[in-house]
C-alpha cells in the first residue's frame, strides 16, 4: 500500500510540474539576467540570456535579435556592457550596468545605478530621422500561467522617449513621461512573450537612453495550490495510519 501510494504522488506531481501550470514564486528578474550573464560571457555573441532575449525593430511589437556583429563590451563605459546596432545613424542598443556601483559622466542627467538596463531607440535615416527603431527586451514564457509584471522606466538622457510594455504586440501599458511605473498582471501561454520597448518619439536617433527595471513573477494557479492541500492531507492520513499500525504491533 505504502508504494502504491508513492508511485500515484509520484506522478501527480510529475504531472503538475510538466508546464501546464506557472511554478509558485518563479521569479525572472531581467536586470540580474542581463548582468550576470554579461559577466559570466565576456564577449560572448549571442543576444539571449536565460528566458530574455534584446532585440529591435522598426515596426511596434516586431522583434529582430542583435547580431554576432552588434555585441558591445564598450558602450560609452567599459562597464556598460551589451549590444547596439553598429550604423552609427541607428543606434538602437541594449546594455547593462555589469558594475555594483553607479556609472557616471556618460549620460545627462544622472548616473547609471547597478544592474539598471538601458535601452536606447534610433533612428533609420541619414540624419536620424524618418522611420524609428525601437529598442526591445523580450521575455518568452516557457511555462503557461499567470505572471505579474512589475517595473520602472527612468529618463538617462534629455531627449523624450514613448515606453510600452507589451504582450504578444498588444499594448499593455504606455507612457510619453520619461519616468513612469507599472505594475500589470496577466496569464501567459507557453511561447507567449512580454517586451520592454523604448521608441525615439520622433526626435531622431540621439539622447534617448532610457533605464530599466523589471521584474517578471509566476503566479501560482489555484489548481496548483489545491494540488498541495490534497497531497498534504493524503500525506499526513499515510503517516498517521502508518503510526497506529505501529503502536499495534
Amino acid at each position: 500500500m505504502f508504494n502504491r501510494f508513492w508511485v500515484f504522488m509520484t506522478t501527480l506531481l510529475a504531472v503538475s510540474f510538466s508546464g501546464t501550470t506557472a511554478d509558485a514564486g518563479m521569479v525572472y528578474n531581467a536586470n540580474n539576467s542581463f548582468k550576470n550573464y554579461q559577466l559570466a560571457n565576456a564577449g560572448d555573441v549571442s543576444s539571449t540570456f536565460g528566458n530574455f532575449s534584446a532585440g529591435y525593430d522598426e515596426v511596434l511589437g516586431g522583434f529582430t535579435a542583435f547580431t554576432d556583429a552588434e555585441n558591445t563590451d564598450n558602450w560609452f563605459d567599459p562597464n556598460l556592457q551589451g549590444w547596439r546596432v553598429t550604423s552609427v545613424y541607428n543606434v538602437a542598443a541594449a546594455v547593462v550596468n555589469t558594475s555594483n556601483a553607479p556609472v557616471s559622466g556618460v549620460l545627462n542627467p544622472g548616473s547609471i545605478a547597478p544592474a539598471e538596463i538601458i535601452l536606447h531607440g534610433g533612428g533609420s535615416d541619414f540624419d536620424g530621422s524618418g522611420t524609428n527603431t525601437n529598442a526591445v527586451l523580450r521575455f518568452t514564457s516557457t511555462i503557461a500561467g499567470e505572471y505579474t509584471i512589475i517595473g520602472s522606466w527612468r529618463s538617462l538622457d534629455s531627449g523624450s522617449t514613448i515606453n510600452y510594455v507589451l504582450k504578444n504586440s498588444s499594448t499593455l501599458f504606455s507612457s510619453s513621461a520619461d519616468n513612469s511605473s507599472f505594475n500589470l498582471t496577466t496569464t501567459l501561454g507557453v511561447g507567449e512573450t512580454i517586451d520592454f520597448v523604448v521608441n525615439n518619439n520622433n526626435d531622431g536617433f540621439g539622447f534617448d537612453s532610457t533605464g530599466l527595471f523589471a521584474e517578471i513573477t509566476a503566479v501560482p494557479e489555484p489548481t496548483m495550490l489545491a494540488l498541495f492541500g490534497v497531497g498534504g492531507v493524503g500525506m499526513f492520513g499515510l503517516v498517521k495510519r502508518r503510526r497506529k499500525s505501529s503502536l499495534a504491533v
